[in-house]
């Protein structure tokens, strides 16, 4: 799966995530844009511009957060969502605020961070 496969609900949860990972500490980091650069082409401008729109008009605290979260249900889409969130978080260095907004969503999704966070040890991620 790719993130252009990602429906409306999915792209909204990705990008909330990411809007939080990146601005966790107020600023974009070279690394950080460079992801969100990727994420944009991935989407493509439009996509991405109307759904950063959505997500700061519909989730807006950590509340609504959890409850976009718990609407994305396909598993590939829960680890697709997860990796970019990591990818985004590692590209500098992984902050506190960060770390929190990827344990909410390993915890909703049940996903195995260990696993995770090897393979991107693995690909030169981290």
């Amino acid at each position: 799966m790719e993130l252009k496969d990602l429906d409306s609900k999915e792209r909204l949860v990705l990008v909330a995530a990411l809007r939080f990972t990146v601005f966790s500490d107020g600023k974009v980091s070279r690394e950080e844009a460079g992801q969100l650069d990727e994420v944009v082409a991935a989407l493509g401008e439009d996509s991405y511009r109307k759904t950063i729109d959505e997500a700061e008009d519909e989730i807006r605290d950590v509340r609504a957060f959890d409850q976009a979260v718990a609407g994305v249900t396909r598993p590939e889409a829960q680890e697709l969502i997860y990796e970019w969130t990591l990818k985004t978080a590692i590209s500098d260095s992984i902050r506190e605020s960060e770390n929190r907004i990827l344990d909410r969503l390993a915890t909703a999704w049940n996903i195995k961070v260990e696993e995770v966070r090897g393979e991107e040890s693995k690909d030169g991620s981290s």
